[in-house]
């Protein structure tokens, strides 16, 4: 099978909510912060390709939806998020770092092989990386409210390596270095922020990457992951309403 750091961090938050999105296949919509997370990554994609990031924003926003997982869920304002976006780029194209785009949005579809042993696992590595600069740096565009907490770290290592790794695969080497390029919408009473926050990492992290997917290639296998109930993420899950856990039935 194909492995990606976001079917393996859903797998993480709960393998139940991971077999409602992959192994049931239920669409869910999206929540707020993840439709406009999307419309901003939209926006920098068409930035860093010097074009005009507000009309990716809004055929992000308000283009035609193909799929229930494309929509927003209900009471999303996408007028609202239309203004907090146009207040990000207002302050993104002087206040960002000047990084020199040599891949934007980069596809990657790569075997998993120990850096050391060279053993391979029987599952690929696909994805996309936001930005690298002609530098060798990675960049990896994040939004929110601010702040971080230990789901946000466990989530964020492992995507920092899947991408490493896939960097080091493809280039045979390592990057030089790993940003964090954390966005933050303004507020009544500050503006937007742009705060990256590089991500220290050495040649270790290909092995613990490599580790990771392997726990994750042979948990994904358990004919248990229906009943089996990571509770601490029932608050934030897309599918609690519908999860016999969380509307008590069990």
């Amino acid at each position: 099978m194909n492995l990606s750091i976001t079917k393996v961090s859903t797998f993480q938050d709960c393998p139940r909510k991971y077999w409602y999105s992959y192994e049931a296949d239920i669409k869910a919509k999206k929540s707020e912060g993840f439709y406009f997370g999307g419309a901003v990554h939209e926006g920098l994609e068409n930035y860093y390709n010097k074009k005009d990031p507000m009309e990716a924003v809004k055929m992000a926003l308000f283009g035609k939806k193909e799929t229930e997982s494309e929509q927003a869920m209900w009471g999303v304002d996408p007028y609202k998020l239309l203004k907090d976006a146009r207040k990000i780029f207002d302050v993104y194209k002087t206040k960002a770092p000047k990084w020199q785009p040599m891949f934007v949005e980069l596809m990657f579809d790569v075997p998993i092989i120990h850096p050391n042993t060279r053993q391979e696992l029987l599952s690929r590595l696909v994805g996309k990386i936001d930005l690298i600069t002609t530098k060798g740096e990675v960049i990896d565009h994040k939004t929110g409210s601010g702040g971080y907490n230990s789901i946000w770290e466990v989530k964020n290592k492992l995507q920092s390596a899947g991408y490493i790794y896939a960097y080091w695969y493809k280039f045979q080497k390592l990057p030089t270095a790993f940003i964090f390029n954390n966005i933050t919408k303004a507020t009544s009473r500050n503006p937007a922020e742009i705060n990256p926050t590089p991500f220290e990492f050495d040649a270790d992290i290909l092995t613990w990457f490599f580790d990771e997917m392997k726990q994750a290639e042979e948990n994904l296998d358990n004919p248990n992951l229906a009943i089996t109930i990571r509770k601490s993420h029932c608050r934030y899950c897309q599918y609690k309403d519908i999860c016999t856990y969380s509307k008590g039935e069990i």
